[in-house]
């Protein structure tokens, strides 16, 4: 880290502290140090403007396919002719309360429409809404085993409750989803092929759950793997459409 130049460094003091801030923060919050304490010390105009959540217009992206997060982190609502199935749940449960619900609101829909909830991976920015989404409306939630592993540990997390291995397929009315697990950002992380509709016009989506780069270098070649074989799965599967939950 000492290579970095820092305003009034004390070149002594860097690699320590930078350290230190990097093993507290951990995998979860690795990013959240990479621009506090790296970025917006040298680049603190770039850094104000990165990652900032705001407020977003919710849309109909595709036919049934609801675009209801914010500027920042995505979530999803696919409305599949028998109840909606929604990917993430955003930061916490005040953003899950006063941003996703609204949305849907916006849009015609209610919480009590969500029947499926997936959580992508174990970030807090895709799970920190589920806990009060089951609380209220009482979906049925999916993660991958590692990615419930994890979440054990969290205070008032998301309960356990359905968990997606490799290759399983969801089908909620007119819909399929399949799933793949693709670790890297994550250990957990899930993705998942499913068709869209644009006026009519079949497509099928790619949904890859965690493209952040994590910090590890056995998670990066994990992560790189993941990416390449989930390139090969969707042109296999005709994926003609990306979607990303940020």
């Amino acid at each position: 880290f000492n290579v970095t130049t820092f305003p009034n460094e004390q070149k002594d003091n860097v690699t320590k502290w930078l350290a230190e801030a990097r093993a507290t923060a951990g995998v979860d919050l690795y990013p959240y140090f990479a621009h506090r304490c790296i970025l917006a010390q040298v680049y603190p105009e770039l850094s104000s403007g990165l990652a900032t959540p705001g407020l977003v217009t919710p849309r109909e992206v595709f036919d049934r396919l609801y675009f209801i997060g914010q500027s920042f982190v995505s979530a999803w609502a696919y409305d599949t002719g028998d109840g909606l199935v929604v990917f993430d749940s955003l930061d916490n449960a005040a953003e899950a309360e006063n941003i996703l619900i609204p949305n849907l609101k916006a849009l015609g829909f209610a919480g009590t429409d969500i029947k499926h909830l997936v959580i992508t991976h174990e970030h807090f920015d895709h799970y920190g809404g589920a806990r009060w989404l089951q609380d209220n409306f009482h979906p049925a939630t999916y993660a991958s085993a590692a990615a419930w592993e994890s979440l054990a540990a969290v205070q008032n997390g998301p309960l356990k409750d359905k968990t997606i291995a490799e290759g399983d397929e969801l089908t909620v009315g007119n819909v399929t989803f399949k799933f793949y697990e693709t670790p890297g950002h994550t250990p957990g992380t899930i993705s998942a092929v499913f068709s869209v509709y644009d006026n009519g016009v079949e497509h099928k989506a790619g949904f890859f759950g965690g493209v952040g780069f994590p910090s590890a270098a056995a998670a990066k070649a994990q992560q790189i793997a993941s990416l390449n074989r989930f390139a090969d799965l969707g042109l296999e599967a005709g994926v003609d459409t990306v979607i990303a939950n940020h």
